[in-house]
């Protein structure tokens, strides 16, 4: 009995040591982590489930809004529409009066430097006096879309092994290792870096491939920083996303291939994701000038466009049903 006891308390402790040993790891992260931007939902009753034809039954459209990732979405960096259903029949000037821009500024999740996770803010668009006019024969089902359109941005981390001679002693692991799959840590955002590798490209070059990866839910999409959310196969700023690497070893700024519109150093332009699909982008960083071996954070950011949906049914019902012979 003795034996098992100790067994049992032996597991104990190898299981709650593994736990803190995970603690650790996970507060490696300087992000609240995550893969959503912001996050949209109907209000209760708003739109409710069922109106009535011939003007009758006004009411309202809201949507709550907020944001769960680590970005801050300034007041007018988006929009909000109704679609699916014809404006001049629920009472309105046109489809102008069913878009809003974001009519706050919805700050972003924040982890502080104890660790503590501070919640992103909340608010609501309204679309309000919407009323059916037209004189239906028998009820008809509507189907209710409300699109969100907004900039949104991506800070990504990863620490890159350099030192004076890439080409020398390659196989130490006395500070860090020279080549390899590397980690990373991404600001909660739909689209991530998701592997980073490095590799010598001689000896004082270091090379970087980053993989660039939509995250999000599939039926999403982005688009170029500041243009329409318009998913027609003409629109040419689909799929692109601003890549930048921010950061410099030794003042010695990163030099990426391509990149479209890049800047004049190389070190950012825009990358296409086409559908969706991952992408890698491969820099190259001079280290001729490092004089010892160290490891270092770098810092890569992405912009774009983010596109999502929710829809909702709603049934107009004909108040003369029943009523006429």
């Amino acid at each position: 009995m003795k034996k098992i006891l100790i067994i049992i308390a032996a597991l104990t402790l190898i299981l709650a040591s593994c736990a803190n040993n995970n603690d650790q790891n996970t507060s490696e992260t300087p992000f609240a982590g995550g893969v959503e931007g912001l996050s949209a939902s109907f209000v209760k009753g708003a739109p409710p489930q069922e109106v009535f034809d011939n003007g009758q039954f006004p009411f309202s459209v809201t949507l709550f809004l907020e944001n769960l990732g680590e970005h801050d979405v300034p007041t007018g960096d988006g929009y909000v529409e109704i679609t699916g259903i014809n404006p001049i029949d629920f009472d309105l000037d046109g489809q102008a009066d069913l878009r809003q821009d974001i009519p706050t500024e919805i700050d972003g999740v924040v982890k502080n430097f104890q660790g503590t996770i501070l919640l992103g803010d909340k608010v609501d668009v309204s679309f309000d006096d919407l009323n059916y006019l037209p004189n239906l024969r028998g009820n008809f089902p509507a189907k209710i879309r409300a699109n969100l359109c907004y900039n949104y941005e991506t800070t990504a981390t990863t620490y890159l092994c350099v030192k004076r001679d890439l080409l020398s002693n390659i196989g130490t692991k006395s500070i860090c290792e020279l080549s390899g799959e590397k980690r990373k840590f991404n600001s909660g955002s739909p689209i991530q870096v998701s592997a980073v590798e490095q590799n010598p490209a001689g000896s004082d070059k270091l090379q970087v491939i980053f993989t660039v990866s939509h995250v999000g839910f599939p039926e999403d999409r982005f688009y170029k920083v500041d243009t329409e959310c318009d998913d027609s196969e003409a629109n040419p700023n689909k799929d692109l996303v601003w890549f930048e690497v921010v950061s410099d070893l030794v003042g010695e700024k990163a030099s990426c291939t391509g990149l479209r519109d890049a800047l004049a150093d190389k070190s950012g332009g825009y990358i296409e994701l086409t559908n969706g699909a991952d992408t890698q982008v491969v820099c190259s960083f001079d280290v001729s000038g490092i004089e010892s071996i160290f490891e270092t954070p770098v810092n890569v950011k992405l912009d774009y466009r983010y596109y999502q949906f929710i829809e909702t049914d709603l049934l107009i019902k004909d108040v003369s049903v029943g009523s006429e012979s």
